[in-house]
């Protein structure tokens, strides 16, 4: 659960005591609350990333060991770049783009210096970006995420109403998960020692699963002697190859000698196949080497095998894991008594552990102006994908886990709630062929095959039905479209259609333990409607029925239907044969001639809207159920249950086969949208659970999560569903409902809340159908929103802000630390005398050897140092001279500590700047620098026709 709930409400709007009560029970408790609004604080946003960039870059520092024995002062170097980069208000969004790339090249190069200096030269950076982003995700672990919702005003219908956005914080931890972190908090094991890593995934995984772990040196030779024989003796199986083949498809019939085979060696085999192009061969060949492993521990060449106790008793997702996240990840769990408050959250990005990452329950509900509740409806699940793209090329076991433990998870928190007997697990990512180099789709969407194979495997004999779909809504639409024949689809409306069948509607009309009267009068009716909306395509027929029998005040009549037929046909035939509009009744009705002269008044006025066929005797059976007196509050419910899953059926069934092209380039409404959507209403109808992800259910998901939202929305304001199919005005009303929601910006405030700042969502534009996308930026008056949005989105990692600057220095922190050793005053004083010294043209033009006559021919360094400092202005800010001198400390160093053609003057100004940045404390001799400087000085200046006489320095 999250820690608390943050209401976000729009700005301007105050509630009042009432309200606020209202509200508290409704989150079950105190909130905080927030300012929302149509508009991207920018200036926060950038604040809020940079902010975070800081935390996790202050975790590395508490928890992952720094290689470089150069001294580090971590938080004299933070508020430096706090100084230097600041997020001022007002700026444009490439403006505080640029600074926020600045700043984190700074904490990146920090790290390239300190804790990667011994990583290879080229991989620093990519490992520095790494370490970067998942501190940021280990220490959103440990800060967790609170519940949160968001209040959102509307007008239905002429009168002041509220929406509520809502997602409730779920533990994304199985049982097994969460006792393996016990014992890696326990552990005396730091990270994984090198030996074991420079083994051949085949022998960590062997050496790993030995049960018992072997203490002593011949336990182990003992265990690979019979291995050894028993892979001898199974070679003997001529169909050995076949067998092995389909062991590495993972097929799920595998041969009988496999599955007698200990953990460990099925692991063994298991791993040698994964790249096995030989398999017979490979397996035996990779047998041998265990062997020789064994021999060369007997020489010491490696590790005792005692020393496999410690490995052993951790889980081997956690040894496989970089040594740099194993320290996150220990120090994360010793910063709190309780593993499941410390796991509580995981965001979105941390998919290296077997867990749910983003795992939570997203509500809807419609409020009136006292924010009181008028429809909530039944929550819906989310998480990232089950499978782990961070985690694919880690060893076949531990893919594996991650997928079994998440579906696990899933199955514990959705079917587990109230004996829900049906399930949907929904993708919405892009598996397109040939796309494996480049996105990770085509994996995830195998991990999802797996969790629904494992889900209807275990729900066998238990009367559970799953089911599944994918639905890309990028450019993959226009390749992977669902088809009308698609055999999930196809299963999930057949299911549908089961539901709608009599015997079922009976059985649910028996659960409300109705009176006869009551349960005949139920029962005919639902049934009457199913009927009528299977005839009747267009479900505003439907509606409109609806409506106009609940406008009669029926409470005094008592009449059987047959009576109420022979009414409604009596007031069709007069209002049809009425030349203008009759008179309104007056009064209770309490009179058949009373009723049927209103029943006249009634459809007179809507015979325009009464287009259905043979929509009498459902609108008789309408207006019997309206008349009876015990009506319980779950019969009501049922009728607009069972009402809803036929029309919603009917819209599944017809966006389903919407035609030629209409899947392509002829999609203007979101075709795979809409099916996503329709998918999510009809479960939650067919009383089953949703549950759904993208890659990290922050984006994606959250355009189906708004889609759907705004379609119940429309069918609580017009009292019927959207269609894929509208245009003119039924679709502009959608587009706007969709477009306000949107703007409410609670899903992306829960995308900032697995990366701070990230307070967008990325591509909307790619998403949403055009209409949409223009709506949003009509109702917001800001034409780049969208773009807006995908910006702020792709902030969420660290490569996305410095893209395109591999360019770096290793040195910067140092040059940094340097230059703040020395005070505020005496930095100053040492740049104004540079930059005096660097003004005297003539003076530094007699000191090149170049040809070149013209321009300003200084030597190379001296002339990038007067680059820097004509930007330095000594009434600026701290952090500017700090990062001129470190700056030009860079320059110094760079260039050769010697020059056969260097002039003396340059050569002394060199020294000088070098002395400073390498001393330890180079208080101790700026004044003798200083006076150097003096006497170079007093020489440009008599060497200078543009020097004036006795200036001072």
């Amino acid at each position: 659960m999250g820690k608390k709930t943050i209401l976000r409400i729009e700005d301007g709007i105050k509630l009042s005591e009432t309200q606020l009560t209202n509200l508290k029970e409704m989150t079950g408790g105190d909130f905080d609350i927030q300012d929302a609004s149509l508009t991207a604080d920018l200036q926060r946003s950038y604040q809020l990333r940079a902010d975070s960039f800081k935390d996790a870059f202050s975790l590395i520092v508490k928890s992952v060991s720094r290689q470089s024995k150069t001294s580090f002062n971590s938080d004299s170097y933070l508020d430096w770049a706090k100084n230097e980069f600041v997020f001022a208000r007002g700026l444009s969004r490439d403006q505080y783009e640029e600074i926020l790339t600045k700043y984190t090249r700074k904490l990146l190069e920090a790290l390239v210096t300190h804790w990667l200096s011994h990583v290879k030269p080229e991989h620093r950076w990519g490992e520095a970006i790494e370490l970067l982003n998942k501190a940021e995700q280990y220490h959103l672990m440990m800060t967790g995420r609170p519940d949160l919702a968001t209040l959102t005003p509307i007008t239905i219908r002429g009168e002041a109403h509220f929406i509520l956005q809502r997602d409730r914080q779920l533990p994304p931890l199985t049982d097994e998960t969460r006792d393996e972190l016990e014992k890696i908090k326990a552990s005396v094991l730091s990270t994984t020692p090198d030996w074991f890593r420079a083994l051949p995934v085949h022998q960590q995984v062997y050496l790993h699963g030995l049960q018992p772990t072997p203490t002593k040196l011949e336990m182990l030779k003992s265990s690979v002697n019979d291995f050894t024989l028993q892979w001898n003796e199974i070679k003997k199986d001529k169909n050995l190859e076949n067998e092995l083949l389909k062991i590495k498809s993972q097929s799920d019939v595998v041969p009988s000698w496999f599955s007698s085979l200990t953990s460990a060696r099925r692991e063994f085999i298991t791993a040698v196949l994964r790249w096995s192009s030989n398999p017979l061969t490979d397996v035996s060949q990779a047998l041998d080497g265990l062997n020789q492993l064994v021999d060369e521990m007997q020489t010491g060449k490696h590790v005792n095998p005692h020393h496999l106790a410690e490995i052993a008793e951790m889980p081997f997702w956690y040894v496989c894991l970089p040594a740099y996240e194993q320290q996150l990840l220990k120090h994360a769990l010793k910063s709190n008594k309780n593993i499941a408050e410390v796991t509580s959250f995981l965001p979105s990005r941390l998919r290296t552990l077997p867990a749910l990452p983003n795992f939570c329950e997203h509500q809807f509900m419609i409020l009136n102006d006292q924010a009181q509740v008028l429809e909530a409806f039944d929550g819906r699940y989310r998480s990232s994908h089950a499978g782990s793209r961070e985690v694919k090329d880690y060893p076949e076991q531990v893919s594996r886990l991650h997928t079994q433990r998440n579906g696990a998870r899933i199955r514990e928190v959705t079917l587990g709630k109230g004996g829900r007997k049906k399930m949907l697990l929904q993708t919405l990512i892009s598996p397109v062929p040939f796309s494996e180099g480049f996105i990770p789709d085509r994996y995830l969407e195998a991990q999802r095959q797996k969790v629904v194979g494992a889900l209807r495997q275990e729900s066998k004999g238990k009367n559970i039905d799953i089911f599944t779909s994918n639905h890309p809504f990028n450019v993959a639409r226009y390749v992977l479209w669902t088809s009308s024949k698609d055999a999930e689809c196809l299963a999930l409306l057949d299911n549908a259609r089961e539901l709608l069948k009599s015997s079922h509607l009976e059985k649910r009309v028996d659960d409300l333990k109705l009176q006869d009267r009551e349960k005949q009068a139920l029962t005919s009716l639902i049934k009457q409607s199913v009927a009528f909306i299977e005839s009747n395509k267009n479900q505003k027929d439907y509606s409109v029925l609806s409506n106009l029998a609940a406008r009669l005040d029926l409470s005094q009549v008592n009449l059987s239907v047959l009576e109420w037929q022979d009414l409604v046909k009596q007031a069709v035939d007069e209002s049809r044969a009425l030349k203008q509009a009759p008179v309104a009744v007056q009064g209770p009705l309490t009179q058949p001639a009373h009723v049927t002269q209103a029943l006249i008044n009634l459809l007179y006025n809507a015979k325009d809207n009464l287009t259905g066929s043979d929509w009498q005797p459902l609108f008789a059976q309408q207006l019997h159920w309206h008349s009876l007196a015990n009506k319980p509050k779950a019969a009501s419910s049922l009728i607009t249950d069972v009402g809803d899953l036929a029309l919603l059926t009917n819209e599944y069934e017809a966006t389903l086969k919407s035609g030629w092209g209409t899947a392509t380039f002829f999609d203007y409404n979101g075709r795979e949208l809409f099916l996503s959507s329709l998918e999510n209403l009809l479960m939650l109808k067919m009383q089953g659970v949703s549950y759904g992800s993208c890659v990290s259910g922050k984006d994606r998901k959250a355009i189906e999560a708004i889609h759907t939202d705004a379609m119940l929305l429309y069918r609580y304001i017009y009292g019927y569903w959207p269609s894929y199919n509208d245009t003119g005005l039924e679709r502009s009303q959608f587009v706007n409902l969709f477009a306000t929601i949107y703007l409410s910006r609670h899903q992306h405030a829960h995308a900032g809340q697995n990366a701070p700042g990230s307070e967008g969502l990325k591509t909307p534009d790619v998403y949403l159908p055009a209409d949409i996308a223009q709506a949003i930026r009509d109702l917001s008056a800001q034409p780049d929103i969208l773009t807006r949005d995908d910006c702020l989105a792709s902030n969420n990692e660290v490569k996305r802000v410095v893209m395109g600057s591999k360019q770096h220095s290793d040195k910067v922190a140092i040059d940094i630390e340097a230059a703040k050793k020395l005070s505020e005053s005496h930095r100053v004083a040492l740049l104004n005398k540079l930059k005096a010294l660097m003004g005297q043209r003539t003076y530094w033009d007699s000191k090149t050897t170049s040809l070149l006559r013209w321009g300003w021919n200084a030597p190379t360094g001296i002339a990038k140092i007067k680059c820097i400092l004509d930007r330095f202005d000594s009434t600026q800010h701290i952090s500017a001279s700090e990062t001129i001198l470190a700056e030009i400390y860079a320059v110094v160093r760079e260039r050769p500590m010697t020059n056969a053609k260097r002039d003396e003057a340059t050569q002394k100004v060199y020294a000088l700047i070098r002395e400073l940045c390498v001393s330890k404390y180079p208080q101790s001799i700026i004044d003798v620098a200083l006076s150097k400087l003096d006497s170079i000085k007093e020489e440009s200046f008599s060497m200078s026709n543009e020097a004036t006489t006795g200036v001072k320095l």
